[in-house]
């Protein structure tokens, strides 16, 4: 009797069968997560594309550590777009690259750049309580 051929495809086949390949980042083609990455199901398992790509092209990723991307495209997934860092090193890329949300840039920023440093002024001046404070500011005195 002849031996039935295996037709289940492999991991390399399902995840390049996903990607557009261009002389930038390769964009991952198939599902994305609510925070924008590459997702694919294989055996049963979902996982990140970044990571599948990392591990098929480059090597095994490191206990504890994240893969980070070096043209901060989250559906990229070109090998030499990624690198393995820990979580401290993928914030350090974020700040050096402008990309955190810190100040109103922040959606949850209270108040403006300028209040901030009017409230900072009449602080120091020592004759406005933190409730006087935000009350004139419209805010809450624990903000």
């Amino acid at each position: 009797m002849p031996m039935r051929q295996d037709t289940t495809p492999t991991l390399r086949q399902l995840f390049l069968a996903k990607v557009k390949i261009t002389d930038g980042c390769w964009i991952w083609q198939g599902s994305i997560t609510v925070h924008g990455y590459g997702r694919l199901q294989y055996m049963n398992k979902s996982l990140r594309a970044h990571r599948v790509a990392y591990e098929l092209f480059i090597g095994p990723i490191q206990e504890g550590k994240e893969i980070c991307h070096h043209c901060d495209n989250r559906p990229c997934v070109r090998p030499d777009h990624l690198f393995q860092g820990t979580t401290a090193d993928n914030l350090h890329d974020m700040v050096e690259k402008s990309r955190s949300l810190t100040g109103e840039k922040n959606t949850k920023a209270k108040a403006s750049a300028p209040d901030v440093l009017e409230i900072r002024r009449l602080s120091t001046r020592g004759n406005m309580t933190q409730q006087q404070l935000a009350d004139h500011f419209g805010l809450k005195q624990i903000t």
